[in-house]
């Protein structure tokens, strides 16, 4: 814990006073870098080969996750609260830290898991029920049957009920 926020690293979550903070998991894996290394200079190659491991990637991307960490933090680069930039080398959390063990009744806020996980809604596909009842009728015949799609072609989730009532398999 530091401030009002909470790292829960191996969750990839960070709640700030109970409410979960949205955001990417390569910031989320700097910030648990430099919150483990408290008080330390955490060099840019170091988390750059953290954050994206056996990839190369240009030093911008680090610089576009830390200024997208310092806004969720509230965290300004002239006068840092938590991360201080520590120039042409790297960055260094300078905030004081509690640690908490975790316990294994222990269970994150149920107004926060919501928040995190929003239900899926149903959405009513109109002008697919032909290419809907094709892929039901190929799933039914064949074990594996591979569907493409393109984005602007269908909605991000396809509600497939048919596929639901397979019990043969």
């Amino acid at each position: 814990m530091f401030g009002p926020f909470r790292l829960i690293p191996a969750r990839q979550l960070l709640l700030r006073d109970g409410a979960p903070i949205r955001l990417g998991s390569r910031s989320l894996t700097i910030l648990a870098a430099l919150v483990e290394r408290r008080g330390e200079l955490v060099t840019k190659d170091e988390l750059m080969a953290i954050a994206w491991p056996r990839l190369f990637v240009h030093e911008s991307n680090l610089k576009v996750n830390m200024a997208n960490l310092r806004r969720s933090l509230g965290d300004a680069q002239k006068e840092p609260i938590y991360v201080a930039t520590v120039y042409g080398r790297g960055y260094q959390f300078v905030a004081s830290v509690a640690v908490e063990a975790l316990r294994n009744t222990q269970q994150i806020d149920e107004r926060a898991r919501a928040q995190l996980d929003p239900p899926l809604t149903a959405r009513e596909i109109v002008g697919r029920a032909e290419e809907i009842a094709k892929m039901v009728a190929a799933l039914r015949k064949q074990q594996f049957t591979c569907f493409y799609r393109y984005a602007s072609a269908s909605p991000p989730e396809l509600n497939l009920p048919g596929l639901t009532e397979r019990n043969d398999c």
